[in-house]
């Protein structure tokens, strides 16, 4: 399943995943999805995987990307468990 949206409210606030602003770097979301109880598993490519409870269901897989050839996340992605 696939989810786009686009905010285009004058105070320029960003969208967000678990309270957490979607802006910013990959290091700097990551550290902040830590610090809400996620747990990265790797980091390649512009692209961060992590691990952790989403809505009701425990043990989702969070996958965070960035643009191409910028340090800026653009893009989250949420696989539940089976």
């Amino acid at each position: 399943m696939a989810s786009l949206a686009q905010n285009n409210t004058e105070d320029n606030q960003h969208m967000t995943f678990k309270g957490v602003p979607i802006d910013g770097t990959l290091n700097e979301y990551v550290s902040k999805m830590k610090q809400d109880e996620f747990t990265l598993i790797e980091m390649e490519d512009g692209i961060a995987t992590l691990r952790g409870d989403f809505a009701v269901y425990k043990d989702c897989r969070i996958r965070v990307a960035t643009l191409k050839g910028k340090d800026l996340v653009s893009q989250i992605t949420v696989d539940f468990p089976a």
